[in-house]
């Protein structure tokens, strides 16, 4: 938790409320989705979209969900270090 703590404590974070019905939303192909796991990931990203902001991640199949070829800006792969 002190993690998240130190985070959250950075001038430019900012906490983003969640408003996105993953039932509804079309940021993420649902075609796409290949089991429970990806469920948080498609909604993060969907959220991500909807209100401007960039989804940073380790997950290297996380852009395979976007619905849209124009999307995947969106999502910044954050490399692992070896």
């Amino acid at each position: 938790m002190e993690g998240l703590a130190s985070l959250v404590a950075l001038s430019g974070h900012r906490f983003l409320e969640d408003n996105v019905s993953i039932l509804s939303a079309t940021e993420f192909s649902r075609e796409r989705l290949l089991g429970h796991n990806q469920v948080s990931d498609a909604h993060l990203l969907a959220l991500a979209i909807r209100q401007g902001h960039v989804l940073a991640t380790f997950d290297l199949g996380l852009r395979e969900l976007i619905a849209e070829e124009r999307n995947k800006e969106w999502v910044l792969l954050i490399p692992r270090k070896a």
